[in-house]
């Protein structure tokens, strides 16, 4: 990553199961919340990747008025996919807050994001759900092969339309949502998320959700970056998502 914002540690950690893994960081500002991020982390689900690489964005939205709850989960290389698609459906349970809620998934974690939301019962899901260069259609990321053959890893297997649960861990498999979302991806980031994000918006749209499209300059990490111009830009679309009024990054 560039950013150059200064890591601080948690105000707290909540705990929804009893393994390391089951937990979520929460940085509360000092202002009053005006909303309250939920972020999951990318790596193609695969164990070494933490969720350290949210604590820019995390600090960063906090100097901005904005709580974070940023969710750490068992990935599937050592647990299975049960164990990851579990622990995000309790972790979006756990969040507990007055403030419109905006669960922000990167990469793999945008996968997962709007998996979560989309198995979230009406009347507890988000105000708003964002994909950050997300891995959002799971049979096309399978078919290509990519990050070293991640979607057959996590799934233990390759990707089905005949098994129900590798369809409904599609988020493109699984329009509409019925909220609205952000889909967002740099125009310098792997052609296939780009194509994914695209895909995906235009038939979400089709389909009845409210859709931003967000496809400016940048790469994988620029989007995560909290002073990069890509990231300003998903922000101010999440502001005006929420009809916050502020816009600045």
């Amino acid at each position: 990553m560039t950013s150059t914002q200064k890591s601080a540690g948690p105000d707290r950690i909540v705990r929804y199961g009893d393994h390391p893994d089951q937990h979520i960081a929460v940085r509360t500002p000092s202002a009053t919340p005006r909303w309250t991020a939920v972020l999951v982390h990318g790596g193609y689900w695969r164990s070494p990747y933490k969720l350290d690489l949210m604590d820019p964005m995390a600090n960063s939205l906090s100097s901005h008025s904005v709580a974070t709850w940023n969710v750490e989960y068992r990935r599937p290389d050592e647990h299975g996919w049960a164990a990851t698609t579990a622990d995000l459906a309790a972790a979006l349970r756990a969040v507990e807050v007055s403030t419109p809620i905006v669960v922000i998934g990167h990469s793999a974690g945008g996968q997962l994001a709007l998996r979560g939301v989309a198995d979230m019962p009406d009347g507890s899901r988000p105000a708003l759900a964002v994909s950050l260069a997300g891995v959002i259609d799971l049979e096309r990321a399978d078919e290509f092969d990519m990050g070293d053959g991640a979607v057959a890893n996590a799934l233990g297997r390759h990707w089905s339309g005949d098994s129900p649960d590798d369809v409904a861990s599609s988020p493109r498999h699984r329009l509409p949502l019925g909220i609205p979302q952000i889909i967002a991806c740099g125009l310098d980031d792997d052609p296939h998320l780009l194509d994914f994000s695209r895909d995906y918006s235009a038939a979400a749209l089709a389909a009845g959700d409210a859709v931003t499209e967000i496809h400016s300059a940048g790469d994988h990490f620029d989007i995560i970056d909290p002073v990069a111009p890509l990231w300003a830009e998903v922000l101010a679309g999440i502001e005006l998502a929420l009809g916050s009024g502020r816009v600045d990054g």
